[in-house]
């Protein structure tokens, strides 16, 4: 399966759980996001291309409670999945709070390489 980005993805941790057909569930963090996917640090989880999974979000309003979406990993590495969602994901990329974690977590990782160097 080919993926098609559409959407700048941003630098954004967020605690997400995944439940693939078979019933099982793992909980994870994106290591970046957009409307239209994510790249989910998953380690080890056994997820494979062309899977499809739900991935429950946290639900951008702070209620407490997630927001399942369907999705289909469209790629796999050693240290995590790429998903595509089935349907865009507006309200959390687009959110101020979103915008500025994307922004600290931008500015941590250029600290961390003028450190390096």
């Amino acid at each position: 399966m080919m993926e098609r980005r559409y959407e700048q993805r941003l630098p954004l941790r967020i605690d997400v759980r995944v439940s693939d057909r078979r019933g099982n569930v793992v909980y994870c963090r994106t290591r970046d996001i957009a409307v239209n996917g994510a790249f989910l640090e998953t380690e080890g989880a056994g997820l494979l291309p062309s899977e499809v999974v739900r991935v429950g979000l946290p639900n951008p309003q702070g209620a407490g409670d997630w927001a399942d979406v369907a999705a289909v990993v469209v790629h796999h590495c050693a240290n995590g999945v790429g998903v595509m969602f089935s349907h865009p994901i507006i309200g959390l990329t687009g959110s101020a709070k979103a915008r500025r974690a994307a922004r600290l977590s931008q500015e941590a990782v250029a600290g961390d390489q003028r450190l390096a160097s």
